[in-house]
């Protein structure tokens, strides 16, 4: 009897040890995916309009800071050229969490901004955004869902 608890209590080892090695596994964001939001940025920032919608699938929503809801890469497109036009941004991302499991990813993480319109005047932001992705059908990584928060910095 006591050789077999031996037995038993390794075995249980192993399990659990396989398990949590299966789940980090299943966690790993895919590596595509990894500093794509400070691509984005980095995108928007220069206002390089279409390789930033280029990121997006054909059925991707994007959640603005205000609550709008944005469905469609030509609705995406035609929102980001109005804000290109309206204003100019200094962007920068910094993702805080990764992860995702078959053909799902995600990235979380905290954003500051500094906008400049047309006029001269500068408004400051900051956040957090979450962007979804999923792999397609030919492998690429795309933008499914894409939300922001808005946090406006209090002027000094």
């Amino acid at each position: 009897m006591r050789r077999s608890r031996r037995i038993a209590i390794p075995i249980v080892l192993l399990l659990a040890l396989g398990s949590r090695i299966a789940a980090e596994q299943k966690s790993a964001a895919p590596r595509e995916t990894i500093g794509v939001a400070e691509q984005w940025a980095k995108l928007w920032s220069a206002k390089q309009l279409e390789p930033l919608v280029a990121m997006y699938a054909s059925d991707a929503v994007f959640l603005t800071g205000t609550g709008d809801r944005i469905t469609g890469r030509a609705a995406i497109r035609d929102a980001f050229q109005k804000g290109m036009a309206s204003a100019t941004a200094a962007l920068t991302c910094r993702s805080v969490s990764t992860g995702g499991s078959g053909d799902l990813a995600y990235d979380s993480g905290d954003y500051t901004e500094t906008i400049t319109f047309a006029d001269g005047k500068k408004r400051a932001n900051k956040g957090s955004y979450l962007i979804v992705f999923r792999r397609q059908p030919d492998g690429k990584w795309l933008i499914v869902q894409h939300a922001w928060t808005e946090a406006p910095v209090a002027a000094k």
